[in-house]
């Protein structure tokens, strides 16, 4: 998602939400987590090791999550195990 580093707003993270939604659409088989009780599972998972995400890619997660945290934990669901 080219927008990712652009949310800064409830309207910038339903866009990122929207964009799941077609990705779903034209690409659900290549989504790890294929039932919505997989991808809730994961999403807590990935919100439960996300210090660990944001370690790799150089920088913290906020202590009040922002919009792009939520967005990235959503992101993540698709695929995290």
């Amino acid at each position: 998602m080219s927008e990712e580093a652009k949310l800064h707003s409830i309207a910038s993270l339903r866009a990122c939400v929207d964009e799941l939604v077609r990705d779903w659409n034209a690409n659900r088989e290549t989504w790890t987590n294929q039932t919505a009780g997989d991808f809730v599972e994961a999403l807590a998972g990935w919100l439960t090791d996300m210090d660990g995400y944001y370690q790799h890619i150089g920088t913290t997660a906020a202590a009040e999550p922002p919009w792009r945290v939520i967005a990235d934990a959503l992101c993540a669901a698709r695929c995290y195990e």
